[in-house]
């Protein structure tokens, strides 16, 4: 049944459970982000994409991969490469200083961004100038609404879902 177990005290204890919590990605969702809207403020859509892909290219993050490949294959030349844990990455995209991240990353960094209404967005600021957004969406198991009644129907009260996304996108 996809769980884990030590000793049949857990077993027993979850019996009794009335409250059951969830991860939303990979969990509830299929974990299969794709890029669903570009909001470009100082360039064009393509670019902005471009320059966003070009700091993801080497995360392994869900949503750093599906904005690498809406962008298909460019070749860009990216140094300077640094990562911020559950915030953003900054980099340098092919001579451009590129910020994509969070709406607190950006807000960090001293810029204020057009915050997105529904989904996921990873918001971006190129050379010092705040540029817009990239939205993006993940799909809800096909079976997670079944799951969530089953639960309901043993006994369980409550189902929490944790994220680390904003209200709307949960």
């Amino acid at each position: 049944a996809g769980m884990i177990a030590k000793g049949g005290i857990a077993l027993e204890n979850l019996a009794k459970a009335k409250t059951a919590v969830f991860d939303k990605t990979g969990t509830l969702t299929t974990g299969t982000f794709s890029v669903t809207s570009i909001d470009a403020k100082t360039m064009d859509k393509e670019k902005l994409l471009a320059f966003v892909a070009g700091a993801e290219s080497a995360s392994t993050h869900p949503i750093g991969r599906a904005i690498v490949a809406a962008a298909g294959n460019r070749t860009q030349t990216v140094e300077e490469l640094k990562e911020v844990p559950g915030r953003g990455i900054c980099a340098l995209v092919d001579g451009h200083k590129v910020l994509a991240g969070n709406a607190l990353f950006m807000e960090e960094n001293g810029f204020t961004p057009s915050l997105a209404s529904g989904g996921t967005a990873v918001y971006a600021a190129v050379d010092g100038v705040y540029a817009g957004s990239i939205h993006l969406s993940d799909t809800l198991k096909p079976d997670a609404a079944q799951v969530l009644r089953q639960l309901h129907d043993l006994g369980v009260q409550e189902t929490v879902m944790l994220t680390g996304d904003r209200e709307e996108a949960a």
